[in-house]
């Protein structure tokens, strides 16, 4: 999720668009200065989906499809 935070936080950056933190102090960002776009940032990653290949390609094939599906989930 860090990551993903500092993906959404360097693009607000590359805009111009400023984030406030929220008066909580838990993390998220103030009403109307990224609340928003953070949660639609993270529902649009959530939304992302990647079907790979079937496992029965033989044990060097599987090994990979294995670490493609690691890194994917990073």
């Amino acid at each position: 999720m860090e990551k993903m935070r500092e993906e959404f936080e360097a693009w607000c950056a590359s805009i111009g668009f400023t984030l406030k933190p929220n008066a909580f102090d838990n993390g998220d960002y103030a009403m109307g200065y990224g609340w928003e776009e953070w949660n639609a940032w993270k529902a649009s990653r959530s939304a992302l989906c990647v079907k790979l290949p079937s496992p029965e390609l033989g044990d060097c094939a599987n090994g990979l499809i294995v670490d493609v599906g690691i890194a994917l989930d990073q």
